[in-house]
């Protein structure tokens, strides 16, 4: 078959430049140009490359104009590639929320899943993190820190929570922030729960007790380091919204010290979730990016098929006894009515 389309492609290429003489004499940007549309006709289906010409050429001469100057800025891979991004993120929180308050909630397993999925896409807390650690215990993590330090403290004795428990961290995230006088490191501790999981006063008590093994850890209190620990959930019990409250300090912090160089923050999904949607909203408008809502996560089912394999696939809406849908636009995800 390749020698097939080869040997079509020489014939229909020659006759192509006998035809057009002025091809011939054409720059070889624009020959190649001619000449890879006509190998995509004919070594697949037209269809693709039809809807591509199709868009460019239907533009009005303002935006072919502003097209033309764009890509003399960057590629068009790149504009592809950056718009795929925006568009992969909107889906993902959609689908994320979904499996954080929807029906499948119940199946949601915290390490397996929910972890090891938020591990694999840390934007979701911050675009200036990076992941340098998750699932360790409070001795690991401490001793990450000192690799950033330049190894200039020995972490060798276990670091405990009061009570003389090893703490288990979830995620942590670091970053290099540069000052006038020296380079100073923050962190972030991202301790996550399950989403049948209420975050009350013994989740408070834990996330605060993990972000007090770090305040009085005293390898580390004269260094330019700075810790947000973060404990995030679906439901907040009235307790825990109102530890979050504290007059003075912004809303949900649940607990501050060591010079206000440690904090402690409580933290509704529902939050995080926002405040990713805010930042992506601009996008979203500007390129008229439908969010598929179907109940099945199928965009985090194809990226996470190992992970995700138990979670039951809901059935599509019936009809009714009227014999019509309850909600047409939930039979096809993505599908404007």
């Amino acid at each position: 078959m390749e020698e097939a389309e080869q040997k079509v492609f020489n014939i229909v290429a020659v006759r192509v430049n006998d035809a057009l003489p002025e091809l011939a004499t054409a720059p070889r940007r624009t020959k190649a140009f001619q000449f890879r549309m006509l190998r995509q006709a004919i070594e697949s289906s037209p269809a693709d490359l039809q809807l591509i010409l199709k868009e460019v050429l239907d533009l009005p001469e303002r935006d072919r104009r502003e097209f033309a100057e764009l890509l003399e800025r960057t590629s068009l891979p790149a504009i592809i590639g950056a718009s795929k991004l925006v568009g992969d993120r909107l889906q993902f929180l959609s689908d994320l929320e979904t499996m954080l308050f929807g029906e499948v909630r119940t199946h949601v397993l915290e390490r397996s899943q929910l972890h090891r999925i938020l591990a694999d896409n840390t934007w979701v807390f911050g675009e200036e993190f990076a992941l340098t650690g998750d699932d360790q215990g409070l001795t690991a993590i401490l001793r990450t820190h000192s690799r950033l330090l330049g190894d200039k403290i020995a972490v060798d004795e276990p670091v405990l929570v009061p009570g003389g428990r090893r703490g288990i961290i979830d995620l942590m995230f670091s970053k290099v922030v540069k000052s006038n006088r020296q380079d100073e490191i923050q962190h972030l501790v991202v301790e996550l729960k399950r989403p049948t999981k209420k975050i009350d006063a013994e989740e408070i008590t834990q996330i605060k007790r993990y972000a007090q093994a770090v305040y009085s850890d005293s390898r580390f209190q004269n260094l330019e380091v700075r810790w947000d620990f973060w404990l995030i959930g679906v439901d907040l019990s009235e307790f825990a919204q109102n530890e979050a409250k504290i007059e003075g300090l912004p809303a949900g912090v649940i607990w501050r010290g060591f010079n206000g160089r440690v904090t402690a923050w409580c933290k509704s999904w529902a939050e995080v979730l926002q405040a990713n949607k805010a930042r992506l909203h601009f996008f979203q408008e500007r390129l008229h990016f439908r969010v598929d809502r179907g109940a099945n996560m199928e965009f985090l089912r194809r990226r996470y098929d190992e992970l995700l394999r138990n979670l039951p696939r809901l059935p599509l809406p019936e009809y009714t006894d009227r014999g019509r849908v309850a909600d047409a636009a939930d039979l096809v995800p993505g599908l404007v009515l």
